[in-house]
């Protein structure tokens, strides 16, 4: 966080809680360094914790299911089970898998956030009472910033109920929350996530596969062979994926439930890979651009997709590639990409849109 972005962070805090006292904004600096005040390994317990509070979670006023703490971490308010459906043991997973050790230097960010803070009430930007946190930062300093307590004032005029998690798991609540209620009247829920490159359809497909043990199929792994990219083909929307291969060996499988193979392809050698034995679960995953294909006649019970500023994208692609592969992505992927979702409206078609700005 920048000291602007942390400025307005803090007195976002302030304007939704008007209540708050310095500990609570203390106790929000360190959560968006942190995260959760401990770590835990013990799902069912987490779980059984979070049954147990559900009812007084009911008193929670949050307007706000998802609070962001900043880049890296997020309050979900338990109201998002009883509100939007969410599942308490999807709840518990995620809230195990974003509770993890923290990175060496954490306490001088926190100390860096805190001088932030201070200085605001020091030129009045926020209105306490600057002796009093002086003192309270530096006793808390001191005892090498243990986990804070909300103060009384807050939780008795707001009941906060929540669990801390990473940010991108409140980025794609929507996504869980679909997924749960969609489990609990389904035998089996097939998965398809959109959107152009560096969007982040594959993390979000590997954060299914974390929380869920679903399948995840790539539609990468059916790269057009060099021998089939003629430019009539490359000329068609979409052209530039093997769907006619994707839609037999994976499409056509999980529709019917059976067992199956599938043989991804390597671009990269311009040869078939060994063959991979599969067979459906309860969830199944398809990402990647392409896997809307209406060519491919994919019935999905979900349709996802991601979107994200042109700029951003190609600073990602930038980050992650070397320059003669930033070139083809930016001059010839992506814009493959943009005429399929202009000539098929994909994005209108989804049944959830997210923007991934937050992913980094």
């Amino acid at each position: 966080m920048t000291d602007n972005s942390l400025r307005s962070f803090i007195l976002e805090i302030i304007h939704r809680y008007p209540l708050t006292q310095t500990e609570d904004v203390f106790k929000a600096l360190f959560q968006s360094v942190f995260g959760c005040e401990h770590l835990v390994k013990a799902e069912p317990s987490v779980m059984q914790r979070i049954i147990d509070e559900l009812p007084e979670a009911q008193k929670d006023t949050s307007e706000e299911n998802v609070e962001f703490l900043g880049r890296d971490y997020c309050r979900a308010h338990l109201k998002v089970i009883t509100e939007e459906g969410l599942k308490e043991e999807t709840l518990s997973k995620l809230f195990v898998s974003s509770a993890v050790p923290h990175d060496t230097g954490a306490d001088d960010i926190l100390s860096e956030k805190i001088d932030v803070f201070l200085s605001m009430i020091t030129d009045r930007s926020v209105s306490f009472d600057i002796s009093d946190a002086r003192l309270k930062a530096a006793e808390w300093r001191n005892a090498g910033y243990p986990a804070i307590h909300h103060s009384d004032i807050f939780r008795k005029a707001y009941h906060p109920s929540y669990r801390v998690l990473k940010a991108s798991y409140g980025l794609f609540m929507p996504v869980f929350t679909a997924i749960d209620k969609l489990s609990m009247s389904r035998d089996k829920v097939l998965i398809g996530i959109e959107g152009g490159s560096a969007t982040g359809k594959t993390s979000l497909a590997a954060m299914l596969k974390e929380i869920y043990s679903c399948n995840v199929f790539h539609t990468d792994d059916y790269f057009l062979p060099e021998e089939r990219r003629t430019p009539e083909r490359l000329n068609e929307t979409g052209g530039n994926m093997d769907r006619e291969r994707f839609a037999a060996e994976i499409i056509r499988p999980l529709e019917e439930n059976k067992p199956f193979k599938y043989t991804p392809y390597d671009c990269m050698t311009n040869k078939l890979m060994d063959p991979v034995n599969s067979e459906p679960k309860k969830i199944n995953v398809v990402e990647g651009a392409y896997c809307m294909h209406p060519e491919m006649k994919a019935e999905y019970d979900l349709r996802i997709f991601l979107k994200l500023d042109e700029d951003m994208a190609k600073e990602r692609i930038t980050r992650r590639n070397p320059p003669e592969m930033r070139e083809k992505f930016v001059n010839t992927w992506m814009p493959m990409e943009q005429k399929y979702f202009n000539g098929f409206g994909i994005e209108e078609s989804c049944d959830i849109v997210l923007d991934t700005y937050r992913l980094g």
